[in-house]
């Protein structure tokens, strides 16, 4: 598992392998901690996804949805048939599932601002002259 902040309220959850009973509670206890409002679940390389830790996604969507954001699950890949059974299985819309990283990113709070290194400055709007006639 791998984490990358995207801004100070979205995190992409880069998972590979399996999610399982036994694996669920590293990313809980790895996202615990961060009082973030989306999290997108990068799930291109996931192979299993068990029913514990479809429940325990479902209650993370949950909470991020008190806090008025989302989980957002992303090129389920090998694993969309369980990703289709927790959306049946919760409150979660199938909206929530995505085809890429980037097409869930959108569903958040990112701009494109918040790729561009803070310490540069954007490059001034070319300017149009007009021809007077």
């Amino acid at each position: 598992m791998r984490l990358l902040p995207a801004t100070a309220t979205t995190v992409v959850v880069i998972v590979s392998g399996t999610l399982t009973a036994r694996t669920w509670p590293l990313l809980r206890e790895l996202l615990r901690p961060l009082h973030v409002r989306f999290v997108v679940l990068a799930a291109a390389d996931l192979r299993c996804c068990d029913s514990a830790a479809r429940r325990g996604l479902a209650a993370m969507d949950d909470l991020l949805a008190a806090r008025g954001g989302r989980l957002l699950i992303a090129a389920a890949g090998e694993v969309m048939d369980d990703v289709r059974r927790l959306v049946a299985e919760s409150r979660m819309s199938p909206s929530q599932v995505c085809a890429s990283a980037h097409e869930a990113l959108l569903a958040t709070d990112v701009t494109l601002q918040d790729f561009l290194l803070p310490d540069l400055p954007l490059p001034p709007a070319p300017r149009r002259h007009l021809r007077l006639v």
